[in-house]
């Protein structure tokens, strides 16, 4: 069971931000164009435009 716990939370609407580790949804997230399965957050991303 705990398996499929895991597998759940795999395939919710979040994701985690590959900087500063905070779990958002989807839509407050980027994914990495060169890095597939690696997203940055808003935040993360206007600080390292900096």
């Amino acid at each position: 069971m705990t398996t499929a716990a895991a597998e759940t939370d795999r395939t919710s609407d979040h994701e985690h931000c590959g900087c500063c580790g905070r779990q958002l949804p989807k839509s407050e997230v980027v994914e990495l164009g060169t890095t597939p399965g690696v997203f940055i957050c808003v935040g993360c991303a206007l600080w390292a435009a900096r």
